[in-house]
């Protein structure tokens, strides 16, 4: 009978406890750090969610510093550049999402100070609800 070069033995069991344990430790160095990132880009991302919500719902965002969320922006940006760089996944999608969450709170605070186009004039001073 010729040997197919297949290990036929069915009383072995499927996956060893060596194999296991080897497999684990190759794992859990190549991926944990993406997982990681993952998982505080969700965090930091999600945070500017409510500030969305709330500027959105009220329609009052006066207290936002421009000058902050100016500066927090092209920080996002350096942050994709440098993940793009690195070819990063968390790296280049949270900070897209954040341009794009940060983005719209800068809109709205440039509509209320008057420097954006507000077509529904839900952002000028002493408007609070959607006409």
């Amino acid at each position: 009978m010729a040997s197919t070069g297949l290990h036929t033995n069915t009383t072995a069991p499927l996956v060893s406890s060596s194999w296991t344990e080897s497999a684990w430790r190759e794992l859990v160095p190549t991926h944990f750090p993406l997982f990681l990132g993952l998982v505080a880009g969700c965090v930091s991302t999600y945070a500017f969610v409510p500030q969305v919500l709330k500027i959105w719902r009220e329609r009052d965002c006066v207290a936002i510093s421009l000058k902050m969320y100016l500066l927090r922006l092209l920080g996002f940006a350096l942050w994709l550049a440098y993940g793009a760089a690195l070819g990063s996944v968390p790296l280049v999608v949270f900070n897209l999402l954040n341009l794009v969450l940060g983005g719209a709170i800068l809109v709205f605070k440039l509509q209320t100070l008057g420097l954006c186009p507000d077509p529904k004039g839900w952002f000028r001073a002493g408007l609070r609800t959607p006409a």
